[in-house]
């Protein structure tokens, strides 16, 4: 990624007038422009989950409107939804999976869905940020927890997350998520796409355990479900990273000095280390300390 520009330089506008660019690029399915742009928009010091959330997410939801319109055909419709996946395999291209990953996420396309930009989308974000990402495409669901099974080895899978475009078929997604639970244990399926966008109340209704409609809720809801912690574990656990005592952590957070010692134990058992450094290096590495 390139280097951020120098704060003078650094402006809204050139950031507005890189997105602007991005856009006209991907409609015209230009893959190779939008990169270029995409890059100068990052030099500004914006993410990629911000690109995707402000610049490319908004394109392909007006996408969708016009094509539903009946004002694109569809082979327009395949240029830019092309050009957005060639951005996309561009920008990732230069993340290489992590050597130490904070831990494992499974991204599958519902039984039937096509739509899985969204899907390499937020492939690219959680491998920036560390996570190994597993993803096939679209599965039935019946092959969703062989899958997974599949893939217990280090990492482990922490998290399943399912892409679904159309809300409709509630009782036949209902059936496939109860089935891939059945099948992966105590892994969490989270339930993503323009389904949830378009219906918040889906994933309550159909037995997901969380929702995303965006993908930074998808991040962060994916995150918060991998983190093994409770709120206290992690306040313990951040305060253990500054280098404070038992003592010093039992006067910060106002509790018994047994009481953080049980914490600590249970920190261990989760980190599947004893040695406090050991438990900070992990807590660092999985992200359970922000």
């Amino acid at each position: 990624m390139t280097a951020p520009l120098r704060d003078g330089v650094r402006s809204r506008a050139w950031a507005d007038a890189s997105a602007e660019v991005v856009r006209y690029a991907l409609r015209d399915g230009d893959a190779a422009a939008a990169h270029h742009a995409a890059m100068l928009w990052l030099s500004t010091g914006r993410t990629c989950v911000e690109l995707y959330g402000e610049v490319v997410e908004p394109l392909l939801d007006r996408l969708g409107e016009r094509w539903a319109a009946g004002e694109l055909s569809v082979a327009e419709e395949h240029v830019t939804s092309e050009a957005v996946l060639g951005l996309v395999q561009r920008l990732r291209a230069g993340i290489p999976d992590p050597a130490s990953p904070r831990g494992r996420v499974v991204l599958v396309a519902g039984a039937g869905e096509r739509h899985q930009i969204g899907m390499a989308m937020l492939a690219h974000v959680l491998t920036e940020r560390g996570w190994a990402v597993s993803s096939p495409g679209e599965l039935p669901w019946a092959e969703v927890g062989p899958y997974v099974g599949s893939l217990q080895f280090a990492p482990a899978v922490d998290v399943v997350g399912l892409s679904l475009h159309d809300a409709g078929r509630r009782a036949e997604i209902a059936r496939g998520i109860s089935r891939i639970k059945a099948e992966v244990g105590r892994v969490p399926v989270v339930l993503g796409g323009l389904a949830v966008r378009t219906s918040p109340g889906l994933p309550a209704e159909v037995g997901a355990d969380g929702g995303a409609g965006s993908l930074e809720d998808a991040v962060r809801v994916i995150e918060g479900m991998a983190n093994p912690l409770t709120p206290r574990e992690c306040d313990v656990l951040g305060l253990l990273a500054e280098g404070q005592s038992n003592l010093e952590i039992a006067g910060s957070l106002g509790i018994a000095l047994s009481t953080v010692k049980g914490h600590l134990e249970r920190l261990g058992v989760k980190a599947g280390r004893s040695d406090r450094a050991a438990i900070v290096a992990v807590g660092l590495r999985r992200g359970w300390i922000s």
